[in-house]
């Protein structure tokens, strides 16, 4: 099975994806398990701030990492709520949020056997966002 990435990276057919917790090329041995407290961490202030954002009773996300077939899932966001359009809101500002606030990189693999890095501008950029991890801007 093959399909058209949506990265708009590269428009050949993927053959599977990579999911790291590290901002590539710092990817070391060790930094693996520094990114995975981090992206814990940060996964958790994402699942608060949306259980206080939104009329939601629970809320969870597990986004994997590793090698997944273009079959598999690599991202799954559930809420319960009484109604759904509120807990499709929550649903939405989880999976937002976790693309643009924790460190996992997707590499795509490509039929032909080239691979390329998924761009993600505002993952990149400088952060600039309202909740406090406590530090100072310089």
């Amino acid at each position: 099975m093959s399909s058209i990435p949506l990265s708009g990276i590269h428009p050949l057919p993927l053959e599977y994806a990579e999911y790291i917790l590290a901002r590539p090329p710092t990817l070391t041995l060790d930094s693996g398990y520094l990114f995975q407290a981090l992206a814990v961490k940060e996964g958790e202030r994402i699942l608060a701030e949306a259980l206080t954002r939104f009329p939601v009773k629970h809320a969870l996300c597990i986004h994997r990492v590793g090698s997944l077939d273009l079959t598999e899932m690599a991202v799954w966001v559930g809420v319960s709520a009484a109604h759904r359009g509120e807990a499709f809101d929550a649903c939405r500002f989880i999976i937002d949020e976790v693309k643009h606030r924790v460190p996992i990189w997707k590499k795509e693999h490509y039929r032909n056997g080239d691979s390329g890095w998924v761009n993600c501008e505002r993952c990149a950029a400088a952060p600039h966002h309202s909740h406090d991890h406590g530090h100072n801007a310089a």
